[in-house]
């Protein structure tokens, strides 16, 4: 049954394709993407360090290293193809997708850590709305170019929030 709904909707996203839309998700794709995820990471593990925030430092570090070494290792096990109608080829395999794993797995953190951190207001609410909307857009855009399957996509959300919440609760606060 999962295969068909795979099948049958990854069929109907490239029969919508656009130019304009092909453009815009080739783009949200290159940010979940593990250059652009190194670099957001990076950055903010910097920041992190300056501001001698070790816990973030630690969290943000686990969170999206260990979430993408799982995923990794989980598309070696399943070894499941990409869909044959992608835009392009790619060389690894489909289950889990790896753009949704890192997308809920970094943008999610900020969400964790921008939740415990900010007074609620408009700018903390903007922010969460962004984030999230950040990791649904780069997971569709996975499935909308036809690099992975809705399930890949919805396996990597998963991996990502489950790797997110078991870190959040292993890691403690008064970390030095």
């Amino acid at each position: 049954m999962i295969d068909t709904i795979d099948h049958n909707t990854i069929i109907y996203l490239h029969s919508i394709h656009t130019d304009f839309f092909d453009n815009f998700f080739l783009i949200l794709t290159q940010i979940g993407n593990a250059n652009a995820v190194i670099i957001i990471t990076a950055s903010f593990l910097s920041w992190f360090w300056i501001k001698n925030q070790r816990y973030n430092f630690w969290l943000l570090l686990v969170v999206v290293a260990g979430s993408n070494l799982v995923a990794q290792i989980l598309k070696v096990i399943v070894v499941r193809p990409r869909p044959d109608l992608a835009l392009y080829k790619l060389d690894s395999f489909s289950f889990p997708s790896g753009h949704a794993t890192s997308a809920m797995a970094l943008y999610g953190v900020f969400v964790y850590l921008i939740y415990k951190n900010f007074k609620p207001g408009w700018k903390r609410t903007i922010t969460m709305v962004f984030c999230g909307l950040m990791i649904l857009l780069i997971g569709f855009s996975r499935s909308y170019l036809g690099f992975h399957y809705p399930s890949d996509v919805l396996a990597g959300y998963t991996l990502g929030a489950i790797w997110l919440w078991m870190s959040v609760l292993f890691i403690r606060k008064d970390t030095k």
